[in-house]
């Protein structure tokens, strides 16, 4: 992070990252020391920060194995934000008819910083791997479908910073597997919406399509999965379309839950 931090923005940084990595395993939670070294830390000062932020019940300990997990203070600081839990509810009432009416997996995520967050996922697939990162996943957005979506549709230059620092963080996934990455980002602009077929799971067919704001910035994303028999590259135009319609009528729920409009 550039310039020089001012005093207490670094424990803060801290704290935010250790929330941040916990609500990526929201259910098996994580030990002391893989979540202090995913986090760049020391045992000794994650478990310091760890004690602090249980005091405040914004971290649990899971009573079988210790392992640590998102606190219910998060639960209850996100009710003062109504206009999100309206949207959300408005959605997955649409996401679910276009789940049964596609017949694939329908999801929708919400930005996350550098990050998407699977806000919603529903549907019935065959392909288990589609049900590997359920609601309340964490991402980097060049990792998944749902946030290249988001990244084809933000300005270049922020599109480019983003990817940068994903990719920085990734570096242990290895060259091969970050090139198939690369490759989708490549290849989604060109297509109008992100197209991954086969790379972010093997036999599953990904695509995805940012949702607006009001201000026209995209700050969610839309996808449908399924199985490359169900949902063939040759029906792109067709999924293309299906997409677009959902991610602008869910960008006129936000609109309505959020008071935009």
């Amino acid at each position: 992070m550039g310039g020089e931090r001012k005093p207490g923005t670094q424990s803060i940084e801290r704290a935010v990252c250790l929330l941040k990595a916990l609500s990526t395993r929201h259910r098996a939670g994580w030990q002391l020391a893989d979540l202090a070294a995913q986090c760049g830390l020391k045992k000794s000062t994650a478990h310091r920060i760890l004690n602090s932020l249980s005091r405040e019940r914004l971290v649990s300990r899971h009573v079988i194995d210790g392992h640590y997990l998102p606190g219910p203070l998060l639960f209850e600081l996100g009710l003062a934000l109504p206009g999100l839990g309206n949207f959300q509810r408005e959605a997955r009432e649409r996401l679910e008819e276009f789940a049964r009416r596609t017949g694939g997996v329908a999801s929708l995520y919400l930005r996350s910083g550098d990050d998407t967050v699977c806000a919603i996922r529903l549907g019935d697939s065959p392909v288990t791997g589609l049900s590997s990162r359920p609601a309340g996943s964490r991402t980097p957005m060049a990792l998944s479908t749902g946030g290249t979506a988001i990244l084809i549709a933000l300005p270049l230059e922020e599109s480019r910073a983003v990817i940068a620092r994903n990719f920085a963080t990734l570096a242990h996934l290895g060259a091969k597997r970050l090139d198939d990455f690369r490759r989708v980002i490549k290849r989604s602009p060109a297509e109008g919406l992100c197209v991954n077929a086969g790379v972010a799971m093997p036999g599953i067919n990904i695509f995805g399509m940012a949702v607006l704001d009001a201000g026209g910035r995209p700050f969610a994303s839309v996808s449908l999965a399924g199985t490359p028999k169900t949902f063939p590259a040759a029906r792109l135009a067709e999924f293309r379309k299906w997409l677009d319609r959902e991610a602008r009528a869910l960008g006129e729920c936000a609109a309505r839950a959020l008071g935009d409009a």
